[in-house]
């Protein structure tokens, strides 16, 4: 093997940002933190997109002016890190996982954990359907995970067109859910709105249902034809007549997310479960306190 050498760090900038460039940098990082959950850059963009930020940006023979602005941000803000005035991780990179077994340190570490640790229980057995969420935009996951917290709903990224593999694991799974709790599953899915998007899903759940027995349906939420005007969405950049997901405000995907969820959710019956999920952590804390003693 041959250990690999370190090249020369990139400069970025000599004495750092000029006044044009912090602007950027400040209005960019303060994006990212505008909401409670973390972001990917094509996200911030957007919102410096439609916020004017960036409306100094020229187009080039090359790149129409969207295109060029979202490469001139990209450009900025990595010289920003590299020079030390963003953090690397201030936005997430969506694309790259890492994978290994993990584990905790000791036995002891173990028990602690589990101590900390809150009973959990998938309360769909109280619901009168089984409830999944699938998504196009998988850079927006945390945007998913955050505002669908409370409802413990499983979630498909597709991130374009799955595969074959892909799909018959979603029809096990619908077919699971559908045997162990005796109920029809519906499936909400978000998605954007251009020619790929629209089909994506189209294709998808065509196999999905072919390939499961359960009662299912499946209806998408959004992006729908029209949400581009309700929402005064901007097109994709390269793309006119074309609208990503991560194009909504905050508060906006929150609307179709939460609003979506909630027209099939028993609420009240969701809140008596969650009060015995207290007790049980409550008793199953104390025994285990008590063993850790002995």
């Amino acid at each position: 093997m041959i250990e690999i050498g370190l090249s020369a760090p990139d400069p970025g900038w000599l004495n750092g940002p000029g006044e044009q460039a912090r602007r950027l940098i400040d209005a960019a990082y303060s994006a990212s933190k505008s909401v409670p959950y973390e972001v990917n850059l094509r996200w911030v963009f957007y919102r410096l997109w439609q916020a004017g930020t960036l409306a100094y940006v020229n187009a080039t023979p090359k790149l129409p002016k969207k295109v060029n602005a979202y490469v001139r941000l990209k450009s900025v803000c990595t010289k920003a890190v590299h020079f030390g005035i963003l953090s690397p991780d201030w936005v997430i990179d969506d694309t790259r996982s890492m994978y290994g077994r993990s584990g905790e340190s000791s036995i002891d570490a173990w028990l602690e954990e589990l101590m900390e640790s809150e009973c959990e229980v998938d309360w769909w057995s109280t619901q009168s359907v089984y409830l999944m969420i699938a998504f196009e935009a998988d850079a927006m996951r945390s945007q998913f995970e955050y505002y669908t917290e409370e409802f413990a709903c499983r979630m498909w990224p597709m991130r374009g067109d799955p595969s074959n593999a892909y799909k018959l694991r979603i029809a096990k799974v619908v077919d699971g859910a559908s045997r162990t709790y005796g109920l029809p599953v519906v499936i909400l899915y978000f998605g954007d709105l251009d020619e790929k998007g629209l089909t994506i899903p189209e294709a998808a759940f065509r196999d999905i249902h072919a390939w499961s027995t359960a009662d299912l349906k499946v209806y998408r939420v959004g992006l729908n034809p029209g949400d581009e005007e309700r929402f005064n969405m901007p097109d994709i950049p390269g793309k006119p007549g074309c609208y990503q997901w991560e194009a909504l405000e905050d508060e906006q995907a929150r609307e179709l997310i939460e609003g979506s969820v909630m027209e099939f959710l028993d609420w009240e019956k969701m809140g008596e479960l969650k009060v015995e999920e207290s007790k049980t952590t409550d008793r199953v804390q104390e025994l285990l306190l008590n063993l850790m003693e002995e």
